[in-house]
């Protein structure tokens, strides 16, 4: 929480908050509590001297008589001294130790103070009046009234603020929020549409800046298809005709006939695969199809009818971008054609996670090691060096899989498969 901006601001406010009220507490104790205190000590010190001097004036036989007089008087409770308070001893509280304290100072005729706390949490002094002693109670329930009100009060406040400056920053951040959100659902072969420039003049500036980043984004990708149509067309065009021309030559050299049309050939495949990997995949829409044709299209367009075998459920229906998966299996099917041993076989069949597709060949594969470079473009295996080839294939498929929300990885056991598998859990890929 603490590493996110909205954490360490709400820290902040909170510790803010308690410093403040730590402040107003100490503001409070010095120049509210203690002076009330005072009084209330000065009150009591001068009632203890005025009684023990009116006692000290009265024969003994008429001071229990002005002892009572002077309780009702004064709404105090005064015991002689064998007549102990009841009840235990409680433990008093911050404000009533520091009461005592000051009560101490103030009755400096008194050569020692008891004090004890009955089960009514009444305050019992034990003193000397008139030379004897006694037990005195002090009725005073007010004293405890400003500190209990002022803990209160800044609890009170405590949490009021706390909630405010949770509401506060919540507001704040949630324009960072929708900047993270559109910058993650950014993809600029997609509109998007523009954040709102409102809220503090930051970030109405950064929301600014995203837009004019999405439109500049947004017009690289209009001249990248522009340019890549106006390739494929200026490339393929010369192709087109250099295919018509090798037709045309019947009854000369075959083989240098073959080798030409299989050149041609080749460089037909390796632009196509430069194409598909510089489009990508996600202009093409979602649509549910049947498996099993998708599968034998792409067995087909890697050549491999007569040496493939595809086992499929005829009813294995899924919702997919067909043409994305069909270009990134034929990529498959076409490395395990070229590199691997047969027999060669594509597999298809659904559980409750999702649908598995598999193209599996009899030989090793590549190494597990080399498995994050080879999805990587233009990367090719040693093996692969002495055959034509874009490098391509790999990582095409897996952008495919990727544009089915569906993941690709690499088996060993008793072969070497590559699996497709496009699993409801990894997102809708509409």
């Amino acid at each position: 929480m603490f590493r996110s901006l909205f954490g360490r601001n709400f820290a902040l406010l909170v510790v803010l908050v308690l410093m403040a009220q730590l402040v107003a507490g100490v503001a409070v104790s010095v120049f509210v509590i203690r002076p009330q205190l005072d009084r209330a000590t000065s009150i009591v010190a001068d009632m203890v001297d005025n009684l023990s001097v009116t006692l000290d004036a009265v024969p003994p036989e008429q001071r229990a008589a002005v002892i009572e007089h002077y309780a009702q008087q004064r709404s105090a409770i005064i015991l002689p001294d064998g007549a102990e308070p009841r009840g235990e001893n409680k433990r008093p509280r911050m404000l009533e130790r520091a009461y005592l304290g000051m009560l101490a100072k103030s009755l400096r005729g008194q050569e020692s103070i008891t004090w004890r706390m009955d089960e009514n949490s009444r305050l019992w002094l034990h003193l000397r009046l008139g030379g004897e002693q006694y037990w005195m109670a002090l009725e005073s329930p007010r004293l405890w009234t400003p500190f209990t009100t002022l803990s209160l009060v800044m609890a009170i406040t405590l949490v009021a603020a706390t909630l405010a400056g949770f509401l506060v920053q919540r507001r704040l951040s949630a324009p960072l929020e929708r900047v993270a959100r559109a910058a993650d659902a950014f993809d600029p072969q997609r509109p998007h549409a523009a954040l709102l420039e409102d809220g503090a003049t930051e970030i109405a500036q950064l929301s600014a800046s995203f837009n004019r980043m999405g439109e500049r984004l947004g017009a690289v990708e209009r001249e990248r298809e522009i340019m890549l149509a106006g390739i494929s067309h200026d490339l393929r065009t010369p192709l087109a005709k250099l295919r018509l021309s090798l037709a045309m030559m019947k009854g000369e050299d075959a083989d240098l006939l073959e080798g030409c049309d299989r050149q041609v050939d080749t460089i037909d495949l390796m632009l196509g695969q430069f194409f598909d990997f510089a489009r990508g995949f996600k202009d093409e829409p979602v649509a549910d199809c049947t498996l099993a044709p998708v599968l034998a299209e792409a067995v087909a367009r890697a050549d491999g009818k007569d040496v493939v075998t595809v086992d499929c459920p005829a009813e294995l229906a899924i919702s997919i971008r067909a043409e994305a998966l069909t270009r990134g299996l034929s990529n498959l099917i076409r490395n395990a054609l070229v590199h691997g041993t047969p027999p060669i076989k594509v597999l298809a069949s659904r559980d409750d996670a999702g649908v598995e597709i598999r193209v599996t060949d009899a030989g090793p594969g590549f190494p597990a090691s080399a498995e994050a470079r080879l999805l990587n473009p233009f990367v090719r295996g040693n093996e692969a060096r002495s055959t034509a080839g874009s490098g391509l294939g790999l990582a095409i498929a897996q952008r495919a899989v990727a544009a089915n929300a569906g993941l690709l990885h690499f088996e060993r056991d008793g072969g070497f498969s590559a699996v497709m598998t496009i699993d409801r859990s990894n997102g809708d890929h509409r």
